[in-house]
């Protein structure tokens, strides 16, 4: 496979993921807006991040009813992970498509990742902490420490380096000649 074909495929694979994040926005707006209306719908269950299995209503099921707080909080969360998300596979696009058009070592491609950097590490933030309450129940809330979302920032922390040196080098490079 040549390198064009790759990068072709890359940016298939991104855009895909970016389909899956304003698929999962658009059930998070419809979501909001039925448990606005009604506050016992329960379409999404969000005790999911209390034991990292997602689940749907599915007909009759009975799921316990949370507080407002709890859902709202969840939902706002996941919302903005979603859209970090959107960015992160954004802006990783656009590298690709500089990179597949042989401007590797250009400005905007150190500043596409230093911004991932930074939304990752956002990202992490949010994703440290869950809370989730039934009516008339004490709140649960856990926190965790997701090593992989920070190695992810600190991989895009490393390739704006290498991309910002690239660029600076390839500056010099034009001077001397």
């Amino acid at each position: 496979m040549n390198r064009q074909t790759v990068l072709k495929i890359t940016v298939i694979l991104l855009r895909f993921l970016q389909l899956l994040c304003l698929m999962g926005l658009g059930l998070l707006i419809y979501d909001v807006i039925a448990f606005s209306i009604d506050p016992s719908h329960n379409f999404v269950r969000w005790e999911w991040y209390m034991n990292e299995t997602l689940t749907i209503a599915q007909g009759d099921e009975e799921y316990p009813l949370q507080s407002k707080l709890s859902y709202y909080f969840n939902w706002l969360q996941i919302t903005l992970q979603l859209w970090l998300m959107l960015l992160i596979w954004q802006n990783l696009i656009r590298v690709v498509g500089s990179v597949a058009s042989f401007k590797t070592f250009i400005k905007d491609n150190a500043a596409s990742f230093f911004k991932i950097r930074n939304l990752v590490f956002f990202l992490w933030i949010l994703d440290t902490f869950h809370l989730f309450q039934e009516l008339g129940a004490a709140i649960q809330m856990t926190w965790g420490f997701n090593l992989e979302i920070l190695l992810f920032a600190l991989a895009a922390h490393v390739l704006a380096l290498i991309f910002k040196e690239g660029k600076r080098l390839a500056d010099e490079q034009n001077l001397i000649v």
